[in-house]
């Protein structure tokens, strides 16, 4: 089974919660409904979890399950956005040559700020 960079970030999360909260592999098995063998092939990244066990895994370890997977919502959306600078300086320039009407320094910086703030409440 070829694990995925999801399957290998939850691997490492199930180990590591595990350990700083000192559940052994029995005590985390009784709270999935399953064996000890299955919690040792999670580990070892020979199986995968079921969406309920997945969901009891959050639920006891009190974590997200975007943060259990390794995706963040913050960081999906930046994976395909331009960076925040980029955008902006391109928007100023866009913004200074409409129709050809310069604009002053001043109202340059209160644009940015602008798209800065929208910018900001978005991502």
């Amino acid at each position: 089974m070829e694990l995925t960079e999801n399957d290998k970030v939850l691997k490492n999360n199930i180990i590591s919660l595990r350990k700083k909260y000192h559940v052994s592999q029995i005590a985390l098995a009784d709270k999935l409904g399953v064996g000890r063998d299955a919690i040792i092939k999670l580990e070892n990244g020979t199986r995968r979890l079921s969406i309920n066990e997945l969901i009891k895994l959050s639920d006891f370890f009190k974590v997200p399950i975007n943060d259990l997977i390794g995706i963040s919502k913050t960081a999906e959306q930046r994976k395909y956005a331009i960076p925040i600078e980029t955008d902006l300086s391109r928007m100023i320039m866009l913004a200074t040559t409409y129709h050809d009407i310069p604009i002053s320094s001043k109202d340059r910086e209160r644009f940015a700020g602008y798209l800065d703030g929208y910018y900001a409440n978005k991502y």
